[in-house]
This record gives C-alpha cells, structure tokens and sequence, in this order.
C-alpha cells in the first residue's frame, strides 16, 4: 500500500500541490489578483476550512468569490 497517509491527507496534499501550481502560473501571467485569490484558498485548506483569521484582502471581482466560497462553509 503505497502511501503512509490516509486518504483525506492525500487528497489535501494533491489539493495543495494543485493550487500552488494554479498561483505559480497566475503570478507568471501577471494574474495578480487571481494568484492572491488561489492563495486565500491554499491558506483556507491549510486553516482545515476555518475562515477566521484568513485575511484574503481581495479585490473585485474576486473578493465576491471569496464571500462565497466562506458563506458555503
């Protein structure tokens, strides 16, 4: 059995390593505000879901992505 983490974990980790890249590509096409977006996002699966402390600091339109994102949790 390949893997020493449980699956939730795993799939987290993938989650991450595909955001990370999804805000390194963002940053290289000068998607700053897309890059900040997918960043609020990572931190909100590194907080295990919890927004509070998560300062997105977003601007249009992805600050309206971002409340939404939150209200759904």
């Amino acid at each position: 059995m390949g893997s020493s983490l449980p699956g939730w974990r795993m799939q987290r980790r993938q989650w991450q390593d595909e955001l990370a890249q999804l805000q390194r590509c963002a940053a290289a096409d000068d998607a700053r505000r897309l890059a900040d977006l997918v960043e609020a996002i990572r931190a909100l699966l590194a907080a295990d879901g919890r927004a509070t402390g998560v300062d997105a600091g977003l601007e249009k339109p992805f600050a309206a992505v971002w409340r939404r994102i939150v209200e759904g949790l």
